[in-house]
């Protein structure tokens, strides 16, 4: 015989994020560590200017979009309707593929202008060279959505 099906409640669910979210900080004080000994004091300030943009266009991926997107697709995936699915998909996937290469395309061109309003002009490379993550931020949110 099978075994019930164990259901999980939202506090089993909230205690698993929230483990999750510990050993995710734990993983990147791992990293972060050797790499300020490694790029000095300059390097890292430049590194953790860059790092915020990132923090940012990650949180706005991942803000409110997807999680409409798995909406609209789990409500009519219950109702059958699988071509709506394929087409929410590809509206979204083409959404967030255009919100991904107008937010790459801000941060290579602007990329000067945000690190002097940073106040960390010497880190204007390393926010360019996140330009392409922004464009990869958005085709993740389609899947993730």
């Amino acid at each position: 015989m099978s075994e019930p099906v164990k259901k999980q409640n939202f506090l089993q669910g909230a205690a698993l994020l929230a483990m999750a979210t510990v050993i995710v900080k734990l993983i990147g004080a791992f990293y972060k560590l050797p790499l300020q000994r490694i790029i000095g004091a300059d390097g890292f300030s430049y590194f953790s200017t860059a790092y915020n943009v990132y923090s940012m266009l990650l949180l706005i991926s991942t803000a409110g979009f997807p999680v409409a997107m798995s909406r609209m697709i789990s409500q009519a995936s219950a109702q059958g309707n699988y071509n709506q699915v394929k087409k929410t998909y590809k509206i979204a996937r083409l959404f967030f593929l255009g919100i991904g290469l107008v937010s790459s395309l801000i941060l290579v061109i602007l990329s000067p202008w945000l690190a002097e309003k940073m106040g960390q002009p010497n880190a204007a490379l390393a926010i360019a060279c996140l330009g392409p993550s922004a464009l990869f931020m958005g085709l993740v949110s389609t899947f993730r959505g």
